[in-house]
């Protein structure tokens, strides 16, 4: 099921620009250029003050125009922030990712019973490549898609309140039990970068600041 956060039915995911203030403001300003020419051509004694009065009423219309026009891209701005952090909330929930998050589960289940630590459990699963080095592939596919989130969220692409509000605890969740996972990946020459985005995002969201 699509989630979405449109309360009107006909959002097209444009901007919707207020049309009324729009053709309000353009009969207005030809209702006073009408004006204009009438009581220039009657009443001349006015010709000097009434220019003065149509352009204040046409800068006025304009600026108006022009705010509504403002609020309205900064909406569709919002919207579509939102569009994308609900995107990848439904992404989270589908039915692809749901082996994953078992295999991460069951990771964790293997540990406990093995009274393994995460480092032996990788060095054994990449010696013997059994079906523990899948489990692990699949848990690193999890933290990359974790890393797109902290990716969008720093450029401003999806909306961060929505994504905190759902991913917070599942970002932080995954950051502790993987530890020693994300940081056995990180290690080496060309690696310190490697989910450094996702650390940040989960030390940002638990309010214990950034770390490099």
């Amino acid at each position: 099921m699509k989630i979405t956060n449109h309360k009107d039915p006909n959002y097209l995911g444009k901007v919707n620009i207020p049309l009324n203030i729009v053709v309000i403001s353009l009969m207005l300003a030809g209702v006073l250029t009408l004006i204009h020419f009438w009581i220039h051509k009657n009443y001349k004694e006015y010709k000097d003050t009434l220019p003065f009065t149509v352009n204040t009423f046409a800068t006025s219309a304009g600026a108006l125009s022009a705010y509504y026009a403002y609020r309205s891209l900064r909406q569709a701005e919002k919207d579509k922030k939102q569009d994308k952090a609900y995107h990848l909330i439904e992404r989270w929930n589908s039915p692809e990712l749901l082996p994953l998050e078992f295999d991460a589960k069951q990771i964790i289940n293997d540990l406990r019973k093995n009274q393994q630590s995460m480092e032996v459990y990788i060095q054994e699963a990449e010696e013997n490549n059994n079906q523990n080095q899948e489990k692990i592939h699949k848990v690193t596919k999890i933290l990359n898609f974790l890393v797109e989130i902290a990716i969008c969220i720093e450029n401003g692409i999806a909306d961060e309140d929505v994504l905190k509000s759902f991913f917070r605890g599942i970002v932080q969740d995954y950051c502790e039990k993987f530890d020693d996972l994300i940081h056995s990946r990180r290690k080496g020459n060309g690696h310190q970068e490697r989910y450094k985005k996702l650390l940040e995002l989960a030390n940002q969201w638990n309010g214990s600041g950034k770390i490099t």
